[in-house]
């Protein structure tokens, strides 16, 4: 069977899996929170992104030259969105700024990653990285989809918080 058939099916179904518990158990629950609690949560999405260094691990993709620029670029990422939930997490007002500054260059990122995927025929040379991809770009999709949910949303709450104990 083709590889790239399998991989892609592989992560649109991860996508699917993760968008109905997104739905159904995640959702409701951040929209209890204020917004700035709810993206400093969906922000770890994009801040797990430090992990595509591994398009610098040869036994990945042999044969497959080291990518700086895609794993500089996920480094970057990853950087933008700890900031962001730094400063959404101290209630700065810095926090909204770079979390949009995240969804921008993330969002770039993501699409350069993934053609230049296409171009090369990297999924066909993942090796031991394959179950990684498939499992970490939908989270970072779905990351990214949130954390635009979360900033064009009004500051207040949709509901109130439940109490404690």
């Amino acid at each position: 069977m083709d590889l790239n058939i399998v991989f892609f099916f592989q992560v649109a179904f991860t996508l699917i899996l993760m968008s109905l518990a997104t739905r159904w158990w995640v959702m409701p629950r951040l929209r209890m929170l204020p917004v700035e609690q709810a993206l400093g949560i969906v922000l770890f999405g994009g801040a797990i992104r430090y992990m595509g260094t591994i398009l610098l691990v040869p036994a990945i993709a042999p044969g497959v030259p080291a990518d700086l620029t895609g794993a500089g670029g996920d480094v970057l990422c990853s950087l933008l969105a700890l900031a962001a939930i730094l400063a959404n997490r101290a209630g700065s007002p810095a926090g909204r700024p770079l979390a949009w500054i995240y969804v921008v260059v993330g969002g770039a990122d993501l699409v350069l990653t993934f053609v230049k995927g296409l171009e090369t025929g990297l999924w066909i040379h993942l090796a031991g990285g394959w179950t990684f991809v498939v499992v970490v770009f939908p989270v970072v999709v779905l990351s990214l989809v949130l954390t635009v949910v979360f900033l064009v949303r009004p500051k207040v709450a949709s509901s109130p918080r439940p109490a404690l104990g």
